[in-house]
């Protein structure tokens, strides 16, 4: 240091006022080196932090504090070594001066440090239109932001309300899954994570829904279309085809002795299938074909019952046939498209048809036999509704009853028919004063069968006719969508 004399100045404080010596501290001299490191840790972006290590210089006064500033930017810190600046851009390359101060003064400035490139956390990234891809999944597009000068690692996806949610990709968009409650919206902002730390979060994204209720479109007992709103993402449902029809009972023969007629056989029930959660997009069209019960008059089976989507077959339930003669119906069947299979959840035929009995030439014709039924009042869980069921009940149609006939005046009744609801009962011989009686449909539920006619009463007089067949029941589709 340096000192001053003041001789010519009056003193306070000494005895004669004079000759007293103050010593007065140099200005210091500009440092000799500093040196300049990122902080990068947990600093937001564009807020980044430099340390800055100051030596000073050997000559001129001791320094107390230090000024250091940025170039560019020209942003500042004070304090002993080291000194810490902020607010630095990230990405960007900065160099540093410093000043030494004392209660003299400052110093010159000192030659500009090494250049540093400033790192921070990650800038936010930009969400975009959030969409649903299943009840437990969402994609999440996004813009990347500047990086902060480190690497992102990984990218965070939360929603509101909260719920844990596990993001899967680096790269747009992001697979996010979770355990959506039902009917509830969710909306979503996502942040990137560097080796520095995490960034703010985005915004909110658009509001979502991934998994909404089910909600009954109809239930649809004739052919038609359905056009699927914008919105939606999956189908569920019940479906089942035509029944066959019984078939009409034979004559008995003319003469006495003569034999009753055979009974009808019975038609078999339609197949039925329940299918859940097939995926639909907006604007799909949806072919609904019902098909329709078999007719005893023609002999024609019941109809295929079918849903389409696009102009594909989805899934097809065919129709039960019907009876020939005395010979039952038997079963359908169901296929599906490609990729459909997955999403059957239950199938069953309704059951097959009963035989019809055999007439007899002295004595009471054999009984029809009974039809068997199917279970297909099936149950499905759909969301938002609980358990739902098709509520459909099926059996087949019994076969009718064989006539009888006598030797002698006193006629023979015909058999029965094979259960109720089902086959009609055969007539009466003797005679030949009995027709067979008219099968009867099996239930009144949609895909029901129709029984078998009875057997006509062989006798003296002339046979009697058997009784008509029952038509089989048209199919039906019902059909929920979320």
């Amino acid at each position: 240091m340096s000192i001053r004399r003041a001789q010519d100045e009056r003193i306070e404080g000494t005895p004669d006022g004079l000759n007293a010596v103050t010593e007065i501290t140099d200005v210091p001299d500009a440092p000799t080196a500093i040196s300049a490191s990122d902080v990068g840790t947990s600093r937001a972006y564009n807020n980044g932090a430099a340390t800055v290590t100051i030596t000073a210089n050997t000559t001129g006064g001791t320094p107390t504090s230090y000024t250091v500033t940025s170039s560019p930017g020209s942003l500042t810190g004070s304090g002993t070594s080291p000194v810490t600046v902020t607010g630095l851009l990230s990405q960007t390359s900065y160099t540093f001066t410093a000043v030494a101060t004392n209660s003299t003064g400052s110093s010159g400035s000192s030659s500009a440090s090494g250049a540093i490139t400033v790192t921070t956390v990650p800038q936010a990234p930009t969400i975009g239109t959030v969409s649903v891809t299943n009840a437990t999944t969402v994609s999440v597009p996004f813009t990347a932001g500047a990086t902060g000068g480190s690497a992102i690692t990984s990218y965070t996806v939360s929603s509101s309300p909260s719920i844990a949610l596990t993001t899967s990709g680096t790269t747009t968009p992001l697979t996010v899954t979770g355990s959506f409650a039902a009917s509830t919206s969710y909306t979503f902002t996502m942040t990137a994570t560097n080796a520095n730390g995490t960034s703010s979060a985005s915004s909110a994204s658009n509001s979502v829904t991934p998994s909404p209720s089910y909600a009954l479109v109809s239930t649809y007992t004739s052919s038609t279309t359905y056009t699927v709103p914008a919105g939606k993402t999956q189908i569920s449902g019940f479906m089942i085809s035509g029944g066959g029809a019984g078939s009409n009972g034979g004559s008995g023969g003319s003469g006495r002795g003569s034999s009753g007629g055979t009974g009808g056989g019975g038609g078999s029930a339609g197949y039925a299938l329940s299918f859940l959660n097939y995926p639909v997009t907006t604007g799909d069209v949806l072919t609904i074909t019902i098909g329709s019960g078999g007719s005893y008059n023609s002999s024609t089976n019941g109809g295929n019952t079918i849903l389409l989507k696009n102009g594909s077959a989805v899934f097809t339930c065919t129709g039960g046939s019907s009876a020939s003669g005395s010979v039952a119906g038997t079963s359908g069947t169901f296929s599906t498209g490609a990729g459909a299979s997955a999403y059957v959840s239950s199938n069953a035929t309704g059951g097959a048809g009963g035989n019809g009995g055999g007439g007899n030439g002295n004595g009471n014709g054999s009984a029809g036999q009974a039809g068997t039924s199917g279970s297909v009042n099936f149950s499905l869980s759909l969301t938002g509704l609980g358990s739902v069921t098709s509520g459909w009940t099926s059996q087949s149609g019994a076969g009718g009853g064989g006539g009888g006939s006598g030797a002698g005046f006193a006629g023979q009744f015909g058999g029965s028919g094979g259960g109720q609801p089902g086959g009609g009962n055969g007539g009466s011989g003797g005679l030949g004063t009995s027709s067979g009686t008219a099968g009867q449909a099996s239930s009144s539920d949609p895909g029901f069968a129709g029984g078998g006619g009875g057997g006509g009463g062989g006798g003296e007089g002339g046979g009697r006719s058997g009784g008509q067949g029952a038509d089989g029941g048209s199919g039906a589709i019902k059909l929920y969508i979320k």
